[in-house]
C-alpha cells in the first residue's frame, strides 16, 4: 500500500519472526499509518504469519523461495527493491542485525535515497521522518530528517530503546514465489489467532 511503513522481517531461518519485530511493528504502528511486514526467506510457517499479524502487520509481503537462503545481498535487493518502487512505502525499517546493516544499505544504493542507521527514535515531522541517532556532537544527539518516504534500521541501545535505520525513497515480481497475507483480527475470541488471507504475487530472483 502506498504510504505504508514496511518492517524487514529478521527470522530465526526455521520459519520465525525474531522477537525484536514486535519492537520494529510497534515503532512503525506508532508513527501512524499502516503497518506491513516485508519477509524474505526459504520458507514460512504459518505460526510465524500469524504471530507477524499479531504483533500489528495489517499485511505481510512474503517472498518465499529456497534461492533467499542462505542471505545474499544481490538476490534479497532486486526484488524488494521493485516491489518498493511500484507499491511506494512511506518508509522501510529494519532490525539492526548483521545480514540488516548490509542488506539496508544495498536497498538505499539501489533505491537511490538516504540512510539512517542505528537511530535510536523516530517521529514525524509533517510528512518527512526525522531519525534521531546514537551518535553525539559535543553531548547532543544528531538528528537526521528524510524526505516524505524512507529506509529506516533499527536496534537497541543501553536504555532498550529501538534504534533505526533510515532511507529515503519510493515490485512487480515471476512465478513462485511471492505472497501477500493480509490479517483480518478475529472476531470472535479475544485469545485467538488472527486469520491470515492468502493472495499470490510473484518475483524472479537474478
Amino acid at each position: 500500500m502506498a504510504g505504508a511503513f514496511w518492517c524487514v522481517v529478521e527470522d530465526d531461518r526455521k520459519g520465525m519472526p525474531k522477537k525484536v519485530m514486535a519492537e520494529v511493528i510497534g515503532e512503525a504502528a506508532r508513527l501512524g499509518g499502516p503497518v506491513e511486514a516485508v519477509w524474505l526467506t526459504d520458507k514460512a510457517t504459518d505460526e510465524g504469519l500469524k504471530q507477524l499479524a499479531g504483533w500489528g502487520a495489517g499485511k505481510v509481503w512474503l517472498l518465499e523461495n529456497a534461492g533467499l537462503a542462505p542471505y545474499r545481498g544481490e538476490v534479497w535487493v532486486p526484488p524488494v527493491a521493485e516491489l518498493a518502487a511500484k507499491e511506494s512505502p512511506k518508509a522501510i525499517l529494519a532490525p539492526v542485525t548483521s545480514r540488516q546493516r548490509e542488506f539496508m544499505a544495498r536497498l538505499a544504493a539501489k533505491l537511490g535515497v538516504g540512510l539512517s542507521a542505528d537511530s535510536v527514535s523516530l517521529a514525524m515531522d509533517g510528512d518527512r521522518l526525522v531519525a534521531t541517532r546514537p551518535v553525539s556532537s559535543r553531548g547532543s544527539p544528531l538528528h537526521s530528517a528524510s524526505a516524505a518516504s524512507a529506509i529506516v534500521s533499527i536496534g537497541s541501545d543501553q536504555s532498550s530503546r529501538t534504534p533505526a535505520t533510515v532511507l529515503a525513497f519510493s515490485v512487480a515480481t515471476a512465478p513462485s514465489g511471492a505472497s501477500v497475507f493480509t490479517a483480518i483480527p478475529s472476531s470472535y475470541s479475544s485469545i485467538a489467532a488472527p486469520v491470515v488471507k492468502r493472495s499470490s504475487i510473484a518475483f524472479v530472483l537474478p
